[in-house]
């Protein structure tokens, strides 16, 4: 991958979500190991779920998602407790109970309440998934001066099995030279993740500008063949400044702009074929999350597993392919071990097992 190479004294905060997994949000799945499964998605700017004609209506904007049978969607301009523009309300919180999907929020800003006691004034973006989402972190992105805070979020999704790194941004309206700081340390980001990712988000820009270059040096386009995919304003778009892009192993089609005046910019969809190995970092995400769901007798049995996943991800890193089948093997036992002493659940066991075999088929 290419980078561009753009000095400027800039601190880049880093801030650490966590995401939210209701259990209302999602049925309980089964997944199958490595298929090939078909995913809508969808990004959306949706101005705070203020429409074209002034109103606010969040229920509008849900219609809008379902409709278009939207998997997983990354939107922009949500407001959580904000202000009387969206009568406080938590709009992650209410899409992702609405369309009874998984959801995690990430605040660019963040107020102190107007009154104390009450929850923090929070403006940013938001992932919706109707798959389990199990790691969800927020890049603050450098920016020039006084403007406004923006940020890269990123989200691994369990997507029937297949991991799926999903980053969700906003970019800066005010300057080129800021979106292109912001666009380089997104880059820099992304390119640090393995496997099947999608980028999307309103990224501010046109398509032949000079910030934009990164982004088709290293990720493809969606919508690449329809120069026309205008989304901004909604009403009469002429702008296109809303993507959806991939990583060289995914496939899209069905590209689409929905039609919609439920905010001042059109929702675009895509859908994508993910199929992708199992990796350590998976399953230590899984091992994390049956802990939390208390599938472990106790903490040194999970930590056991996570100490052994951490050893074969420095193999992978390494591409060293039997070292990693070797300890794999090794975690199977240890596994194995686990059951017969009654430190994990069948649930957890089943999901584990079958999720190490993909891993070490993959390898071979």
């Amino acid at each position: 991958m290419r980078k561009v190479s753009f000095m400027l004294a800039v601190m880049v905060l880093v801030l650490s979500l966590s995401s939210v997994l209701g259990n209302t949000f999602a049925k309980e799945q089964e997944f199958l190991r490595g298929k090939s499964v078909n995913v809508n998605v969808m990004s959306y700017n949706i101005h705070h779920g203020e429409g074209v004609d002034g109103v606010l209506d969040l229920e509008r904007i849900a219609r809008v998602i379902e409709e278009g049978e939207a998997d997983i969607v990354g939107l922009q301009e949500v407001d959580n407790h904000f202000s009387e523009r969206s009568d406080f309300q938590d709009q992650a919180k209410w899409l992702a109970n609405r369309l009874g999907m998984f959801y995690t929020y990430a605040a660019n800003l963040d107020y102190e309440p107007l009154k104390e006691g009450e929850p923090r004034r929070q403006y940013g973006t938001a992932v919706l998934s109707k798959y389990p989402i199990l790691k969800s972190e927020n890049h603050l992105l450098p920016k020039i001066g006084n403007t406004e805070q923006r940020g890269l979020t990123e989200v691994t999704i369990n997507v029937k099995g297949n991991p799926l790194r999903v980053y969700n941004t906003h970019l800066s309206h005010v300057t080129s030279a800021e979106r292109q700081i912001q666009m380089e340390e997104v880059i820099a980001i992304t390119e640090k993740s393995k496997g099947p990712k999608v980028i999307m988000g309103d990224l501010n820009a046109a398509p032949e500008s000079n910030e934009m270059k990164l982004m088709y040096a290293n990720y493809i386009d969606a919508f690449a063949n329809q120069n026309d995919a205008y989304t901004h304003p909604a009403e009469n778009p002429t702008m296109r400044i809303d993507y959806i892009f991939t990583s060289n192993k995914i496939e899209t089609n069905g590209d689409r702009v929905i039609d919609t005046l439920a905010s001042d910019h059109l929702p675009l969809m895509t859908t994508i074929v993910v199929t992708e190995d199992v990796d350590s970092a998976m399953i230590q995400a899984l091992v994390e999350r049956f802990e939390k769901e208390g599938e472990f007798k106790n903490a040194q049995a999970a930590r056991a597993l996570n100490t052994h996943l951490t050893a074969v991800a420095q193999y992978e890193k390494k591409e060293a392919g039997d070292k990693v089948v070797k300890h794999m093997k090794g975690f199977k036992v240890l596994l194995d071990a686990q059951k017969k002493s009654k430190l994990i659940s069948d649930k957890a066991y089943n999901e584990l097992m079958a999720s190490t075999d993909a891993m070490i088929e993959g390898w071979k």
